[in-house]
């Protein structure tokens, strides 16, 4: 006996279909019965692997004829990439001895293509992609499932919410998107993923973008009180909204301002709450979700600032709902505070107007000038939370370099320091 074995083309692409003809010749003068034929080690075409490539089980070729077969598939090569294809078949049957074997081979180059995506939010709730709707700024990471090392390129989407690869190797891709803003592709608790398929022809593909925290979760906080003395008992109730029409599940609010960070000490039951079902959507003039009532304890004496968040446990799409601060004043007793206002050297600011401002209401509450040590005595400065304010030509670096908080019993012996620079 005798094979053959032809590709059809000398060169391929890596898209292309691929076909190869398989022929069988029985020179003897015994019909060659039972014939058997498979690949001797790699897929001829994608898809039609191993016995009886084409041929039917327990065929006959009779003495001096042949019989051909063909196969038709995909790109062979298991990476999917480009090189040489190679097909080798062994034939044998049932009533000869030994097997003859055949080889063909084909050339196979990589094929390109274009890939146009859209990132966009559904304002209108219609389903589709419309002008307008492009969301920018997402950062777009891909990888071609075929690379072996599954390297990441990163991209952003442009204003209008597109993003494009150009000429890329074709095949199937895997693309993420992430996003410092809250925007998410799938649920939060699905898949952040997105696969795609890039062909000669080109492929464009409407990416649908959501932000349910920010624009459906909403989170509000409330003091029992509108003042309290030092050592009272602070009741905040944290209350969680959805705005939407599903629910939000994995829901977990914090207090960001409790701890040490701004002198409010928590109390009894206070850390974190972790919703045990999802947020269910609102009904006009329905409640929300609330969260239990936490007690926090003030200290001796301190300003009381709470900003509620709220956010899904998933790490990868972790953001903030939106929020509404709540405040409650705490005056104390007298804390006395002498300021020294210096440069970066420490060289004292001398004759320089300063200003110290309630931190929540921003009013004044005392001014004064330094003297030649850059020194300024606050000697009924009463126990909260200031910022301080100096005249021209004179500057705080960081913006939160000139925080001021005034803690009972105060001290005009030692000098709480702020730097500034001058300006320009």
């Amino acid at each position: 006996m005798q094979v053959t074995v032809a590709y059809g083309q000398a060169t391929y692409k890596t898209d292309d279909t691929f076909t190869v003809t398989l022929t069988v010749t029985n020179n003897s003068d015994t019909d060659a019965e039972n014939l058997r034929a498979f690949p001797a080690l790699s897929q001829c075409v994608s898809g039609a692997f191993g016995f009886p490539c084409g041929f039917d089980a327990g065929v006959t070729i009779p003495a001096h004829s042949s019989l051909g077969a063909q196969l038709t598939g995909g790109n062979p090569l298991i990476t999917g990439l480009a090189g040489t294809a190679n097909c080798s078949v062994f034939v044998n049957a049932s009533n000869m001895m030994g097997s003859v074997t055949g080889t063909g081979t084909a050339t196979v180059t990589q094929a390109f293509g274009d890939f146009h995506g859209v990132l966009y939010a559904d304002h209108n709730h219609d389903g589709t992609f419309e002008p307008g709707e492009g969301v920018d700024g997402i950062t777009v990471t891909y990888f071609r499932d075929q690379d072996p090392f599954l390297t990441p390129t990163t991209i952003t989407s442009g204003p209008d919410g597109q993003f494009v690869l150009t000429q890329v190797p074709t095949g199937a891709y895997g693309f993420e998107f992430s996003s410092r803003s809250g925007w998410v592709f799938g649920s939060l608790e699905g898949s952040a993923s997105l696969t795609a398929t890039v062909t000669e022809a080109g492929e464009t593909a409407a990416v649908l973008l959501t932000r349910p925290l920010s624009d459906q979760l909403h989170a509000a906080i409330r003091f029992d009180q509108a003042s309290y003395q030092p050592g009272d008992t602070v009741h905040v109730t944290v209350t969680l909204s959805n705005s939407g029409t599903t629910p939000i599940s994995g829901v977990i609010a914090d207090c960001n301002r409790v701890g040490d960070e701004n002198s409010l000490q928590p109390g009894a039951g206070w850390a974190r709450w972790t919703s045990t079902g999802p947020v269910p959507p609102s009904r006009p003039g329905g409640p929300g979700s609330s969260m239990p009532p936490s007690r926090c304890r003030t200290p001796r004496s301190c300003g009381v600032t709470c900003r509620p968040s709220a956010s899904s446990g998933r790490s990868r799409t972790r953001t903030r709902a939106r929020d509404t601060p709540a405040y409650a004043d705490v005056p104390g007793d007298n804390a006395p505070q002498l300021i020294q206002i210096v440069q970066n050297d420490d060289s004292p600011v001398t004759n320089v107007h300063v200003q110290i401002l309630n931190f929540r209401t921003h009013q004044v509450v005392a001014t004064g000038v330094t003297d030649g040590n850059g020194e300024f005595a606050l000697p009924n400065l009463a126990a909260n939370q200031y910022l301080v304010h100096v005249s021209g030509p004179w500057f705080f670096k960081a913006p939160s370099s000139n925080y001021l908080q005034a803690i009972s019993p105060g001290s005009l012996d030692q000098p709480r320091t702020f730097t500034v620079a001058p300006q320009g």
